[in-house]
């Protein structure tokens, strides 16, 4: 939470920049800092260890590296979709 409110603040100031979210992660970023390995996400649940790839701490950073995908792209891919039919 203390980290959300410090980037809130830094970003207060930077008006032209627009944020997005990642579906797979839930962070929060832009095109211009997304490059191949910033989101790290699990492929599996963790219960007692990540089962995806064996690591015991639930903080672990996530073993499947990609860019970030954004939350709204999809949503307006969807309408397109429903819109065709």
């Amino acid at each position: 939470m203390k980290e959300k409110l410090d980037r809130l603040k830094q970003h207060k100031f930077r008006v032209n920049v627009e944020f997005k979210i990642c579906k797979n992660c839930g962070r929060e970023y832009t095109e211009k800092e997304n490059f191949n390995w910033s989101c790290r996400t699990h492929s599996s649940e963790y219960n007692l260890m990540w089962w995806c790839c064996g690591k015991e701490r639930k903080d672990t950073p996530g073993c499947n590296i990609s860019k970030h995908l954004c939350k709204e792209d999809d949503e307006d891919e969807e309408q397109q979709v429903k819109v065709r039919y």
